[in-house]
């Protein structure tokens, strides 16, 4: 698990991309957010490529 310290971190840009449909479409990827929302992606079987939990957030991990 790697922390992200800065919002120009290259990382939240690839992410931040995947507001707009188009990038969303080239890439075949979308953001889900909150841990319902990303429960259900992994019941429908969609691969989680990254996954961010806001810090002191850990405990919702358990229930995903």
């Amino acid at each position: 698990m790697r922390q992200i310290v800065s919002a120009f971190n290259p990382v939240v840009k690839e992410v931040q991309d995947l507001h707009r449909a188009r990038d969303r479409k080239e890439r075949g990827e979308l953001w889900v957010e909150g841990p319902n929302a990303v429960r259900e992606a992994i019941r429908a079987g969609l691969p989680l490529r990254r996954l961010f939990v806001r810090e002191g957030s850990f405990e919702t991990l358990a229930t995903l």
